[in-house]
């Protein structure tokens, strides 16, 4: 059982972080576009693009041009190790006075949305959404396509077989100011006090203990009668509340990998 004490403030500012943060987006190659994944409720704000994939995982991404471009779309070099769906688009223009204006009506050269930001002398910037889905164990590489069918920039992506499976808890202790961040492996125990809070997400890792992306990840309290789970709809996670003294099972699962967490209520 690995321990850090995060104190709030900085778990605050790490939430806030801009789109051009190294732990929020991924630079491309080409240094015109960054990516991140947005799926999960770990990467609510964006998360970097540094984890491999795991096999069987559907992600959201999404691609932010640092450079005008009209439109984009992505794909992958090698669908058979991940397919890539691109599904909508968007844009900000940062005006002369300061002001933001953002449309969801963009992404095509025909939509006129850079071109009227550009008029009123202001920076347009596009953005696209995208899924991918991990079909294969392997390397890949997603290609950002330009209007004109160019490539616009690239990064690599792998795709890793899960090999175990753990519960990631941050938990808010009654008169202290930091969050203590706890992953806990398949048999750990943790003690959680009533009416403390703590939020928790599965985590996955590969061959050598390293994470992988996967939000089809499940957490499942086996004692909602003491432990009671309150899942965050779309994500890997929610939050654990204790109810009763006891000690409560919580089930972790990812592709077919179980681990079972013991969370103690005193």
């Amino acid at each position: 059982m690995k321990t850090f004490r995060v104190p709030l403030l900085h778990l605050l500012v790490l939430a806030a972080c801009g789109g051009n943060s190294d732990s929020c987006s991924s630079p491309g190659e080409l240094g015109r576009v960054r990516f991140s994944y947005v799926s999960g409720n770990e990467c609510q704000f964006g998360c970097n693009l540094e984890a491999p994939m795991m096999l069987g995982t559907k992600e959201r991404l999404r691609v932010m041009a640092e450079q005008p471009v009209d439109s984009m779309r992505v794909q992958s070099t090698n669908p058979a190790v991940a397919a890539v769906t691109t599904s909508s688009a968007a844009s900000t223009c940062e005006l002369p006075d300061g002001r933001m204006e953002g449309r969801v009506d963009c992404g095509t050269v025909e939509s006129g949305c850079r071109a009227d930001c550009e008029g009123r002398g202001g920076k347009y910037k596009l953005t696209v959404n995208f899924s991918a889905e991990a079909l294969g164990v392997g390397e890949t590489v997603f290609e950002v396509i330009d209007q004109g069918g160019a490539l616009f920039d690239k990064i690599p992506v792998e795709v890793r077989e899960p090999r175990a499976v753990e519960l990631s808890v941050a938990t808010e202790r009654a008169g202290q100011e930091e969050l203590e961040t706890v992953e806990l492996a398949n048999g750990a125990a943790y003690t959680l006090n009533r009416g403390e809070r703590s939020g928790c997400h599965a985590r996955v890792l590969d061959d050598d203990g390293d994470p992988l992306r996967a939000s089809v990840a499940t957490v499942i309290s086996e004692s909602p009668e003491l432990v009671r789970f309150d899942a965050e709809r779309g994500t890997n996670g929610g939050l654990l509340v204790p109810l009763a003294p006891g000690t409560a099972s919580i089930r972790v699962e990812a592709a077919g990998i179980i681990s079972r967490v013991n969370v103690r209520v005193p």
